[in-house]
Formats: structure tokens, sequence, C-alpha cells
């Protein structure tokens, strides 16, 4: 009725009634009036209802049942029905009929005019369009080009002007068929401008600046029109999206202000709905004192306070309370949020990229989120997102990380307060969980998640200190699910950098032992590249602990060991001509171990680990770590066997690096002073003179043949012939006893014998013979010729070689070489003495208690 214009004179107007009431009769004949009569005179009721109702002037208002008793016998003498005389009543005073008539001529409404005519004109024949053979696309997309803006501006026209639900739904989904017709024709500025337009209805809908934001929400029906009609497009049309993403990410942070966002937006691929739920962020519902303050605001909270004293009872309130809150969450569940997110890997790579772009817009001022960690809720939802889009686009992870590590840095950037805020300690946990789940599926991403890892370790110190016992945790997560796929020396070294900082803290201290216990345990982790980084942070933490909690220290130093004796089995691993494969931890999968490494990289790798024990482990103050680490440095001497290592360094290590450790310890041991400080220093002497026996023991043949043995077994007979002059019976009795089996093994395999001499290239070769009775006799008496004829090795004082009878082959072929050819010496192989160190465990499992202080509960070992 707004494009009528009724004419002036009554009698006109008579006749426009009649004619209403006739044709309204024909086409509800069924509807209870009883004739075109009855319909003219119900006609003017409605006239007359809509004036006393709508007349400011008038202060009696008509009635349901005022209007009831004028129509009681209008209907040919009968009353009117009375569900439609109520449906007109409601009707009537909900909305007021005007017509344009009473409108000033240049506030009429031209455009339903318009539509009102062209609605005639369409029911007129007109040609049609023939196309040709070949349907011409480009004039269909230039078309739509050219209507689509009209089109849409009418769309608007008709939204801002209807209240009726149906209308608007219509009117909606002519957006939708806008959407798909731009997709079509790859018109990407059609979709973002449609959903500018609903943005207007959409953040009207979702407001939390009113009381109850959820129930309003749920009220409006146009708004959840609005807000399904915008993730319609989004969902579908999503590939067309640029900006436009910016509008549907709003109405995704405004359904998670009203409590309406389901928990499965921010879930991964197989991810339980739980642990979504635990990190869905809680919403912030209590406005600002802005946009409190302001004018929308206050006229809203007017209304809705006009709107509770309409008497209704409390349990009608209720009731619509909970229809409200129905609606509201269907709602936001036929907007599929979670599809949404999920199917963000089907979208091409631009809009991905924008779709990126605008989580980051939504999540506001992150600095300062960070910083105070108030209002964060926002912060947090849009970097939980982006977490999310980036485990659901794990094959296009290179595309968007940049991306999201701007934002995670920018999270972590924060000079924040101690403890850290939630944002900053959710910017970590999803940073470490991007590592472990898309590390062992992507392993090319590896260096470029990892050097990500690095914002972690610059951590301010108050939120370092906070939160590690969870970064400690992560890393141990990180290791097991990853640790073969970490590659580079540049990656363990964050790793390594990692476990310090949480070991800081107590607290922290258990899981970090188990990820770097784990990780110098794992074949497949180890290699040349991780070996330095985990290998010094051992040895910082051992001097971190060995003051305060020995045994925390001992344990880090078992993590060392299982470094030292990894390195010798490297050598057969290379040697394999095949690559050992390590099962993957869900056990479908398994991926190939650390790549072999040179026998260059093996060598310098043990040098640096026999020298760091030699002349640093095994020379500390604290005796639990110290006869710990002689007895470590001793184990990975035996075993390095297969590494296949020339002479001239065995006895450069032997003459550097043992024989002086020997030397010192003694010396330390025999001074009065030094014993009181460092305790112990006899059984620390005892296991030194057992090590320094048994590897030249084992490595005679490589050693005896060398020009500088000579010297080198010179300078070991001092070193053990200084043992003596601490005067400990467990020095006196070990020193000499280790003495004697050396020399007893040695004479039985044949080199110490009275023609062994010297292997150098001087005319005069000295006799090797002669200087060992001239040394060993000043270490005890009792060492001397005689004592290898009262064993039977040596028979007639002649200085013929004994064989054992139980050493005698009866078979031709099967005669040993002769131990002394040349120079050369071959022992045979020796047992090991009850004394020796048993092979080295994966994990010392019990140490020495240490009486002077017992260590934390927090560094003891689960």
């Amino acid at each position: 009725m707004d494009a009528f214009r009724p004419p002036g004179e009554g009698q006109k107007i008579d006749r426009i009634m009649q004619t209403f009431g006739k044709r309204y009769y024909e086409q509800n004949s069924n509807g209870g009036l009883k004739s075109a009569d009855a319909a003219y005179v119900l006609a003017f009721s409605v006239i007359m209802l809509n004036t006393d109702l709508h007349n400011t002037q008038n202060k009696k208002k008509m009635s349901l049942k005022d209007f009831n008793r004028i129509n009681d016998n209008t209907n040919d003498g009968a009353p009117m029905p009375k569900e439609l005389l109520q449906h007109i009543y409601s009707a009537i005073s909900a909305d007021e009929l005007k017509i344009s008539s009473e409108c000033a001529p240049e506030e009429l409404p031209a455009q339903l005019v318009f539509w009102e005519r062209m609605a005639r004109d369409a029911q007129r024949p007109r040609g049609q369009m023939i196309l040709g053979a070949q349907s011409n696309a480009g004039i269909e997309r230039d078309m739509f080009a050219l209507i689509w803006g009209p089109t849409l501006a009418a769309v608007s026209v008709i939204l801002d002007g209807s209240s009726d639900p149906g209308i608007a739904r219509r009117a909606m989904n002519g957006l939708l068929v806008a959407a798909r017709l731009a997709t079509h024709h790859g018109l990407p500025d059609v979709g973002d401008q449609l959903l500018s337009t609903l943005a207007k209805y959409t953040a009207a809908a979702l407001s939390a600046d009113v009381p109850k934001p959820a129930l309003v929400f749920g009220e409006s029906a146009k708004g959840r029109a609005a807000v399904e009609t915008t993730f319609d497009i989004a969902n579908r049309y999503g590939d067309s999206l640029r900006g436009g993403w910016r509008y549907v990410l709003e109405c995704i942070v405004r359904l998670h202000k009203l409590g309406l966002l389901p928990a499965a937006a921010i879930a991964a691929d197989g991810e339980d709905l739980d642990d979504a739920r635990r990190r869905l962020p809680a919403p912030n519902l209590s406005p600002s004192k802005k946009a409190s303050s302001s004018l929308f605001s206050r006229a809203i909270n007017s209304l809705i306070s006009i709107e509770g004293t309409d008497g209704a009872g409390g349990e009608e309130a209720t009731a619509r309370e909970e229809a409200y809150m129905a609606a509201a969450m269907a709602s936001a569940d036929v907007c599929r949020v979670d599809d949404l997110i999920a199917d963000s890997k089907f979208l091409t790579a631009e809009s991905l990229v924008e779709l990126v772009k605008a989580t980051m817009w939504a999540g506001g001022n992150v600095v300062a989120a960070a910083r105070t960690g108030e209002s964060s809720d926002t912060a947090e939802l849009a970097l939980e997102i982006l977490i999310t889009l980036t485990l659901r686009n794990r094959d296009r992870v290179a595309l968007i990380w940049p991306l999201v590590h701007e934002y995670i840095a920018a999270c972590l950037s924060a000079e924040s307060a101690e403890p850290a805020t939630p944002l900053v300690e959710r910017a970590v946990a999803g940073l470490f969980r991007v590592c472990q789940r898309l590390l062992p599926y992507k392993e090319d991403t590896a260096e470029m998640l990892l050097a990500s890892l690095q914002l972690v370790v610059g951590l301010p110190q108050g939120a370092a200190w906070s939160l590690a016992e969870g970064i400690a945790t992560d890393v141990l997560g990180l290791v097991k699910s990853s640790g073969p796929y970490i590659r580079t020396e540049a990656d363990w070294r964050t790793i390594a950098a990692l476990i310090r900082l949480t070991s800081a803290r107590p607290e922290a201290v258990p899981a970090a032992f188990e990820a770097l216990s784990m990780a110098c345990r794992d074949p497949g982790a180890l290699s040349s590249e991780s070996y330095m980084p985990l290998l010094e942070t051992c040895l910082q933490l051992i001097d971190r602990y060995k003051g305060s909690h020995p045994e925390a220290a001992v344990r880090f130093l078992d993590c060392a060991d299982a470094l030292f004796t990894w390195l010798p089995a490297q050598k057969t691993n290379s040697s394999s001509s095949s690559s050992s494969l390590v099962a993957a931890t869900n056990g479908a999968t398994s991926i190939t171990s650390a790549a072999s490494i040179s026998d260059e990289a093996l060598v310098d790798l043990w040098l640096t680990s026999i020298g760091v024990m030699a002349r640093g482990l095994c020379r500390e103050d604290v005796k639990q770590l110290r006869d710990t680490s002689i007895t470590a440095l001793h184990r990975t001497l035996i075993a390095s066997a297969p590494l296949n290592l020339p002479a001239e360094l065995w006895v450069q290590t032997t003459k550097e690096l043992l024989i002086p450790l020997v030397s010192d310890l003694a010396k330390l041991a025999a001074s009065p002073k030094a014993a009181k400080t460092r305790p112990g220093l006899e059984k620390s002497v005892c296991l030194a003179v057992n090590m320094l026996t048994k590897v030249l023991l084992q490595y005679m043949p490589l050693m005896a043949p060398d020009r500088d043995f000579y010297a080198l077994w010179s300078d070991a007979l001092t070193a053990l012939h200084s043992c003596m002059d601490i005067k400990q019976e467990a020095v006196m009795e070990s020193v000499p006893e280790n003495v004697k089996n050396l020399l007893m093994v040695l004479a039985s395999s044949g080199v110490l014998v009275p023609g062994w001499i010297e292997n150098s290239s001087g005319a005069e070769k000295r006799s090797l013979w002669d200087l060992t009775w001239s040394k060993v006799g000043g270490i005890s008496s009792g060492l001397n010729p005689g004592m290898l004829n009262a064993a039977g090795i040596l028979r007639g004082g002649g200085g013929d070689v004994a064989v054992p009878a139980a050493s005698v082959a009866t078979d031709p072929a099967a005669a040993a070489p002769s131990p002394v050819e040349n120079g050369a010496v071959a022992l045979q192989p020796v047992a090991p003495a009850a004394t020796d160190p048993a092979p080295a465990p994966a994990l010392v499992e019990e140490q020495p208690a240490v009486e002077e202080e017992e260590a934390p509960p927090a560094c003891k070992q689960s």
C-alpha cells in the first residue's frame, strides 16, 4: 500500500472499497465471510481500528474486546470469525498501516513504484534473445557485471524497509545467487561487496554491547538470516573472496563473544573435541565503558527495560528466553564455522592467504594483549584459528607459515610481566603443537618451523620462568615425536637451548632431563649435527648442578655417557651396505636413520669427548661426579676399538690425556691439603690406574710398534710409580696389583720378553724389557722377572717365551704366528678382570647417595 495514492473524493473511495470487498470475497470464499458486503464492512473496520490505535490524540485505545463487539453482527447478521478478528487486531497493533498520501511528494519511495511498474511490464509479451551456435560466455559475464550493482542496491532497500523474516530470507537468497554467479564468472569484488552489505545486519544482530546478547541475536530473525547467509557465501564460494574474509572473521569473533562458537572450529584433523574445548578461549562478555555509554546502547537498554515491564510472568519470560537461545544456537550450527576452517585446504592459494591475513586482522592489537593480558580473548581466538588453519593446510604450510610466524612473533615479542600472560602461553603451546604434528608429515618444513622456536628461546626472563614447566613438557613431546626429523645443527642448538632454559626451574627439571636423555639415546636423532649441541648441554647442566645437587649432575653425566657409547657404533653402521630403519612412533611408517658420519667427523667427535672427560669431568671436586666420569671414560676407551683409530692417535691420547690424568690425581691425593678439600681422591686414583692399565693392554698391539712408544711406556710407568706416594692402604694395594696384572698378561701374550726392544729407525734400539723392570721395581719389590718364573711364564731364566699348554694347537694349520716379529706385537684376547667396569647401561639407574646434601625431588629420575 506504500505505492498507492487514494483519490480525494469519498464516492471514489467507497467504490474502491466495494471493489476490494468483492475481489477479496472471491479470493477467500472459505475464509469465514458470508458475502462481499461482509468483506466491505470489515475493510472499513480495519481502517477504523488502525486510526484508533495509532492516533496520538486518542487516549483511550480500542481493545480486542471492543473490536469484536463492533463486528458482532456485520457478517450478514452473524458475528465475524473471532480468529480472523484476533489476527487483524494483532497485526494492526504491531504495524501501522500507512499509505503514500500521508508522505510528502519528495518522500515517496520511488523505487517501490519503479519495481511495481517493472513487475507489470514483465507480464507483457516480449522478444527473446536467441543464442548462436556457440554461446559467448564473455557476454554473460559483461551482463552480470552491469546488473549486479543495481541488484545489490535494490536488495539492500528491501532489507532496510522490510521487517518480514520471509521477505528478508528471500532477499538474501538472491544475494546467494549473485555470489554463485560472481564465482562462476571470476569476479572476486562481487563477493566482497555482498559480505560488506550483510555486515551492517550481522554487526547489529551479534552486538555484545547489550544485556543478554545471545538472546537478542536469537530474537532477530533478520539478523540470524544475515549471519547464516554470510557463512553460506563463505562456505560455498570462498574461492572468490579476498577482502570479504574480514567480515567473515568479524562474525566468528562476535559469535565467540556471545558464547555461540563451537569448539570444533579450532579442532585439528583427528583431534579430540574435548581437547579443543579446553583450548577454546573463554569469551569476555563484559562490554567496554565506551560502548556502554553510547547513545545506541542506552536506547537498547531502555527498550529492554520497557519490554521487561509488560506484565509477563516469570515462566513466560523464561520460556521466551529459552526459545531465543535455542534459535541462536541453531543459527550458529547452521553457519558451519567448523566446516569453513576444515575446508580451507580446498581454497585457492590466493584466497587462503587472504583468509590468514583476515584472521590476523581480527586479532586486533596483539602486542598490547600480550603485554597486559587484558581483553585478550579475541587475540587468543585468532591465534587458535591460525594454528588450526596451519594444521589443516599442512601441504601448503610453506605458503602461510611466514604470516603465522609473524603473528606468533608479535605475541611473544612483548615485554610481559611475570607470570606470562594467557596469550603468550597460548602462543608457545601452539607453536610446539604445529612442530609436533607437522614435522613427521612434512620433513622438508623442519628447518622453517624449528627456526620459529627461537622466539621461545628469546622470551623475557619472567615469562620464560613461569612457562618453564610447560615448555619442557612440549620439548619432550617434540623430541619423542620428531627427534629423527630434526636434521641441522642449528635446529638442534635451538632444542638444546630450550632444554637449558627450562632446566633452570626445579619443577621443569624432570621433563627437561627426560627430553635430553631421550635425544641422547635415540639412534634416529643422533648424528654429527646433534652430537655437539647435546654434549654441550649435558656439560652445562652438569656444571649447573654439581655443587648443589651432585646426583642430578650425575644423571646428566649419564646422558653424556650415552653419547660417548653411541660413537663407536657408527663405524659399524657406516660400513653397512644398507641403511638401518627406525620404526616411527605410530608404527605405520618408517624413516631412515641419520646419515652416516664420515671417518674424519667421527675422530673429531671422539677426540672432543675424550678431552672433555679427561681434562674436565674426571678432575671435578665432587667425588661422586669425578668417579662416575672416570668410569665412563674407561668404558668409552675400551669400547672404541670398532673405530679403528690409528696408532699415533692412541699414543697421543694416552700420553697427553690419560697419563697426565693419573699423575695429577696422584699428586692431589698425596697432598694433605688437597685431600681435605677433595675427599675420596684415593678411590679416584684407583679407578684411574685401573683405566690406564686396561687401555694399555687393550691397545698395546697398536701402540707398541709406534716410534714414540718407548717414551709413552716410560711415562706410564712413572705415573703409576707416583701413585705410591699416596699413603692410603687402598692405593698401596691397588697400584701394584694392577701393574702386576699388566705385566703378567703382557708376558703371557709374548710381549714382555727379554728381547723386547723399541721399534725405531735409530742404530741403537733401547730395551723395553730393561726399562720395564727398572721402573716397576720402585712400585713394589715383588715386581721383578722372578715373578714370571714363579708363575711359569718364563723358564730357566733364559728369557724363552713359554706358551701355556692350553694354547698349544694340535693342528699345524692353526698354529699362532710369532708374537714378536720385527718389533710388532700381537696380544691374545684378554678377558676383563673382575675389577673392570661393566658395559655402559642405557641409564645408570642407581647412584651412591651423597651424604652432604640430598638432591631435590625435582632432580630425581622418574
